[in-house]
């Protein structure tokens, strides 16, 4: 017998976009350009996105790793106030589980000449299939889609200026993620040979940021902020990605 349980939580995530309030409301609801973004990974296997953006409307897709579970959304619109608010409630399946069922409410505010999006979810989580701390993190990786669609970034865009490099380490998992993870050690080795580079902000989370520069005799100082979007480990996957900036 399955051993029923009940978790209650609420997450609150704002992000700042370059676009106009309509334009990000448009993203969310016209077909199209919300199935640009509202998708999970690469290489999930993914079904028909239906969307029928009015109050009473639904939406529906579904998508998953080769080989399962089958992750499935199916959502009802309550409220909807053009370039302001959008209010809807889901639910999650896991195959034939319902693993959660939630509010949530999107709220659109100017933002100098860009817009300021508070997502707020409200989410019953059931029998313990999934987690708040797992649907923030990835409710923010949906997030980070929708910036790339507002700025115009196509995957195949993205993968012009792509640069993918892979090595083979001889040390433990472990090991390897505090190197990235631990200020002090990332500092030893990080930017160009021969540069010192001193952090002034650190905070590996979702969400969170780092600065730093990177500083040589003979060279122009290197400033770098990165944006964090996912940060796990070590046990389980391990992985950190992070956008970055890089200034004179």
């Amino acid at each position: 017998m399955t051993q029923r349980s009940t978790h209650h939580a609420t997450f609150v995530i704002e992000q700042t976009y370059s676009a106009s309030p309509e334009r990000v409301f448009n993203a969310w609801a016209y077909p199209a350009a919300k199935g640009r973004w509202f998708v999970g990974p690469d290489e999930w296997k993914k079904s028909d996105h239906v969307l029928d953006f009015r109050v009473g409307g639904r939406e529906c897709l579904s998508g998953g790793p080769p080989g399962g579970p089958v992750h499935f959304f199916d959502g009802t619109y309550r409220d909807i106030v053009p370039n302001q608010r959008i209010i809807y409630e889901y639910d999650m399946h896991l195959d034939e589980k319902r693993i959660s069922v939630s509010l949530a409410t999107v709220e659109l505010e100017p933002a100098g000449t860009g817009t300021r999006l508070i997502f707020t979810e409200q989410g019953a989580f059931l029998d313990g299939y999934d987690s708040a701390a797992d649907r923030e993190h990835g409710t923010r990786e949906l997030l980070a889609n929708l910036e790339k669609e507002l700025r115009g970034e196509t995957a195949e865009e993205s993968s012009e200026r792509e640069i993918v490099s892979t090595r083979v380490l001889d040390f433990p998992r472990e090991l390897v993620f505090n190197a990235w993870s631990d200020p002090d050690r990332l500092a030893q080795w990080w930017g160009p040979k021969g540069f010192t580079n001193t952090f002034q902000e650190f905070d590996l989370k979702p969400g969170g940021t780092w600065r730093l520069s990177c500083t040589a005799p003979t060279a122009p100082t290197i400033r770098t902020t990165a944006s964090l979007s996912r940060s796990r480990g070590p046990n389980g996957w391990c992985s950190i990605i992070f956008r970055a900036r890089n200034s004179g």
